[in-house]
């Protein structure tokens, strides 16, 4: 048997080592793109189902601000699992809550920045999607804006209604 010399002996440990390094670097990397496999960002892309969602949130948040109740319950699957810190919200219960709240808050001006939108498959035809809204109200003309930036979650049924919108936590 033949004595190898201490540098064959480094170098050969070095590249077992690189090796294994190289095979959990691309077992994470696998991990990684397949943790969310259906995860897009909305922006730029052309394709026909997320199109469909941004015209889904454009619309959505349109009626709102027009306050068109009946026309807004189009947009709800009921009982909507979640809105907001509601849960098995009625049909009239949402239209109570909406109406309430708009009595409160007379002016609203809404945007959603399209540049945080993410859509996620989540399985049986339902899609997540996260993105980014910039919300500002006031209770009178006079007064000023209060802005906020919420994190909005909306749960899309395979029948294109919401079956939950709620503000992510903090």
């Amino acid at each position: 048997m033949s004595k190898k010399s201490t540098l064959t002996i480094l170098a050969e440990l070095a590249g077992i080592i690189g090796l294994v390094i190289a095979i959990i670097f691309g077992i994470n990397q696998w991990k990684s793109s397949h943790d969310e496999p259906h995860t897009q960002l909305v922006s730029g892309l052309t394709d026909a189902s997320n199109t469909s969602i941004v015209n889904f949130i454009d619309n959505y948040y349109d009626v709102v601000l027009r306050r068109d109740y009946p026309e807004l319950t189009n947009y709800f699957n009921f009982p909507v699992e979640r809105f907001y810190e509601f849960t098995q919200v009625s049909e009239t219960s949402l239209i109570n809550q909406l109406k309430d709240y708009n009595a409160k808050w007379k002016y609203q001006r809404i945007n959603v920045d399209r540049e945080t939108l993410r859509v996620i498959d989540v399985g049986e035809g339902q899609q997540r999607v996260h993105f980014i809204l910039d919300y500002q109200v006031k209770r009178q003309e006079k007064d000023r804006y209060k802005d906020f930036t919420l994190e909005i979650v909306m749960l899309l049924g395979d029948n294109g209604k919401l079956h939950s919108i709620y503000e992510m936590e903090k």
